[in-house]
């Protein structure tokens, strides 16, 4: 390996504006539903047709800085009050270069579900976040 490449061995190929602090993304999933679409009279005769796509969970890893890592807290506690905040997310995946995104998921009204952060102060009100997991759930995801 050359003296460049070592450099960039490490670097994330992708983005999210949630957060510049991400680590790692989690596979995008989504299914299709099975619905009856037959309309003869024999009953012994069903053709299906895919219905509406369900979207799977998708999990959000980071370290922690302080002001990122506020802002997703303070987000997810909102959420937890009790306030509908849902938010557009956008991952760019780039190329080892990271000239432009050869592909871009837009995850459309992105709620919270699940956030989990390791404090490893040992006592106090002194913590230091090193690592947060944060789950979201997504009502559309628009691909381009």
């Amino acid at each position: 390996m050359g003296k460049e490449s070592r450099k960039k061995a490490f670097t994330n190929q992708f983005d999210v504006d949630l957060c510049e602090d991400i680590t790692k993304v989690s596979a995008i999933t989504m299914r299709f539903g099975k619905c009856v679409s037959s309309d003869s009279g024999d009953f012994k005769y069903k053709a299906w047709q895919p219905g509406q796509p369900v979207y799977g969970n998708i999990t959000f890893e980071g370290v922690c800085h302080a002001g990122t890592f506020s802002k997703i807290q303070s987000w997810v506690k909102a959420c937890y009050d009790g306030q509908d905040i849902r938010k557009p997310i956008t991952i760019n995946l780039r190329t080892h270069q990271k000239e432009q995104a050869f592909r871009t998921f837009n995850l459309i009204d992105a709620f919270p579900q699940r956030f989990n952060y390791i404090d490893i102060a040992a006592e106090g009100a002194s913590g230091a976040v090193i690592h947060w997991t944060l789950e979201v759930r997504v009502d559309r995801i628009e691909m381009a």
